[in-house]
C-alpha cells in the first residue's frame, strides 16, 4: 500500500484497488489502519465531489525510507555472502520477472483506462 502510494502519488480508492489488484474490503481496511496510524490521508477528490484521494503522509514517507533502509543494508549482507556469478543470473531472471509485471501492470491500467 504505502509503496503504491509512493510510487503513484495520490490515488482515489477503485484505482488503488486496480493498482494493488486485491479485493476491495482488504484495500479499503488496510486503508483504514494506515489512515488511524498516520501513514495514510485522505481528502477530498477535485475530480469527484462525493471521493476521496488517498496519500502518503510525512509520517508514512519516513515509515517507508526506513523500511526500505533496512531492506538495502540486510540485501548488502546477503550479497557479500554470494558468489558473483550467482549475483549476476540472479539479477538476470529478477530483470525478468521485473520486466513481465510492469508489462502485466502496463495492460492492467490500459484495460482500466478503456472502461
Amino acid at each position: 500500500m504505502l509503496e503504491a502510494l509512493y510510487n503513484k502519488g495520490a490515488l482515489p480508492g477503485p484505482k488503488l484497488v486496480a493498482t494493488l489488484a486485491l479485493k476491495k474490503q482488504f484495500v479499503f481496511r488496510i486503508l483504514a489502519e494506515t489512515d488511524a496510524a498516520g501513514l495514510t490521508s485522505r481528502r477530498p477528490n477535485p475530480d469527484r465531489a462525493r471521493a476521496y484521494l488517498h496519500a502518503l503522509t510525512d509520517q508514512g514517507r519516513a515509515a517507508l525510507s526506513a523500511i526500505r533502509a533496512e531492506e538495502l543494508t540486510r540485501l548488502k549482507a546477503f550479497v557479500a555472502t554470494q558468489d558473483h556469478k550467482d549475483i549476476a543470473a540472479w539479477s538476470t531472471i529478477q530483470g525478468r520477472l521485473n520486466a513481465f509485471f510492469a508489462k502485466s501492470v502496463n495492460q492492467q491500467d490500459m484495460e482500466a483506462q478503456g472502461d
